[in-house]
């Protein structure tokens, strides 16, 4: 048994809460509802390391040590709700639905393509010591997204079977900080299930647990290092029902592949390395021929670029914007079942869904998430009253979003703010001026800020801005 991996199944207890919570939306955010994406197939956890991803090195335990932020209070009574998207089929009817999970209280919020009805289903935590991450798959073969979390704390998957409601404990990778594992979901072994992987980001090894035989496959394939700063992006490159080996390398823009058909290794160049581009890979099958192809969103113009396996031609559509006002997010799936993988982006500044329909090419748009803080008195009890003023919408900007310890990162407020005061939910994290703390641990920190907004001189609150510390 290899250091940080061991196996064990159980049962555990979960509470299901299953109905409509348009009321419940509506009371507490009006007409604004929720936010959502994952990537279909593909994984939450690659989708998300690859899209915090922003062009100044590697994602240090990919950040899903990013991921494990949990929702917290500022000084305004604000509490930060961390929607992470997490679309999936969770009905079975072969379209992705829009849904999140909540890292507030480890709820599943999905939005059901096949009667527009809402689940709401509570599983996980992000709270300490768990650190939650999101991991939705098929992992019992019957056609339906589970409900799945990968426990960073002590390296163990929970997941709700949709077959049989049973559920299934086990222990598969480690969350340590000498192993870094990242969960890298796939079916490796060509049996319709989904299989337990870990990426080990210390030596780049990959750790498979077959759902088929319960054997494990350890296999060497990426590097995190300096200059190459690796990504996972497991994918079915060459069509047999099996997902690869793959990663993509932040350092030249290549795309290292190892097809299980025939063992081969696939080295193609597709996306930029440079940081003015800031490309973020986001494989899928935008042909329709079974397999994935190589894509890359350009988050420096808000287009994507695709390399379409089927004919080896080019396809570059702007869908999406770069501008930092939306924060735009990459969340491309199967959402209208034709069995193409559809470009899509959630944005954030308003927790909207933008959806191109590859069958008709027709838009999408729908509000499912949310984006922004909600005040405290909203969702729950707070000691002292909180004085309720009209503030503008607004957040921290950040000159960088992935920085090294002892690097500086430069905050300031939006127009209209003056006076303001920044505070992170990591201590000695981030300094006044932007600095880095010496010897912080790498993981993502929420900074958030308050002062005076000039134009009324209200005292108003600054929705938070990640910043992801690496080593």
């Amino acid at each position: 048994m290899q250091a940080g991996l061991k196996g064990r199944k159980s049962k555990g207890i979960a509470v299901e809460i299953i109905g409509d919570v348009r009321k419940t939306l509506d009371k507490h955010v009006g007409p604004r509802t929720v936010f959502v994406a994952v990537l279909g197939g593909f994984l939450i956890l690659v989708m998300l390391a690859m899209t915090v991803f922003t062009g100044s090195g590697p994602l240090s335990k990919f950040s899903f040590t990013g991921l494990r932020s949990h929702a917290g209070y500022d000084k305004a009574g604000n509490i930060f709700i961390n929607d992470i998207p997490v679309q999936g089929d969770y009905d079975g009817d072969g379209k992705a639905d829009l849904a999140v999970w909540r890292q507030s209280d480890g709820t599943w919020y999905v939005k059901k393509s096949s009667d527009g009805k809402n689940l709401v289903f509570a599983w996980g935590s992000s709270a300490a010591p768990y650190y939650d991450v999101p991991v939705p798959a098929d992992y019992d073969g019957d056609g339906i997204t589970d409900f799945a979390v990968w426990r960073w704390g002590n390296g163990t998957w929970y997941i709700k079977n949709s077959s049989d409601g049973s559920q299934t404990i086990f222990a598969w990778g480690s969350g340590a900080k000498e192993y870094n594992d990242i969960p890298v979901v796939g079916d490796f072994d060509g049996d319709g299930k989904a299989d337990l992987a870990v990426w080990r980001q210390t030596t780049g090894t990959w750790y498979v647990h077959k759902s088929s035989d319960g054997q494990n496959i350890i296999t060497a394939w990426g590097s995190p290092a300096s200059p190459y700063f690796d990504v996972p992006v497991q994918a079915d490159y060459d069509g047999d029902g099996v997902t690869d080996l793959a990663v993509w390398r932040k350092g030249d823009g290549n795309w290292y592949i190892k097809q299980s058909s025939d063992g081969q290794n696939v080295i193609l160049a597709w996306g930029s390395a440079g940081a003015q581009y800031k490309d973020l890979p986001t494989p899928g099958d935008y042909d329709g021929d079974g397999k994935a192809d190589l894509a890359v969103w350009r988050q420096s113009d808000g287009t994507w670029y695709i390399k379409q396996s089927s004919d080896g031609k080019s396809a570059v559509t702007a869908y999406g914007s770069s501008a930092q006002a939306y924060r735009d997010f990459p969340t491309q799936a199967d959402f209208d079942g034709d069995g193409k993988t559809d470009l899509a982006v959630w944005r954030k500044a308003t927790g909207t869904w933008y959806v191109r329909n590859s069958e008709d090419s027709s838009d999408a748009i729908t509000a499912w998430g949310i984006a922004e803080p909600l005040p405290v008195s909203t969702l729950a009890p707070t000691p002292t009253p909180v004085p309720v003023v009209q503030c503008p919408n607004a957040s921290v900007n950040a000159s960088l979003g992935t920085v090294k310890v002892k690097d500086t990162v430069s905050l300031s407020a939006p127009a209209g703010f003056a006076g303001v005061a920044y505070t992170s939910n990591r201590t000695s994290v981030l300094d006044v001026t932007g600095s880095v703390g010496k010897g912080v641990s790498v993981g993502q920190a929420l900074v958030s800020g308050s002062g005076f907004y000039a134009p009324a001189n209200r005292t108003c609150s600054l929705s938070g801005t990640l910043i992801l510390v690496r080593k």
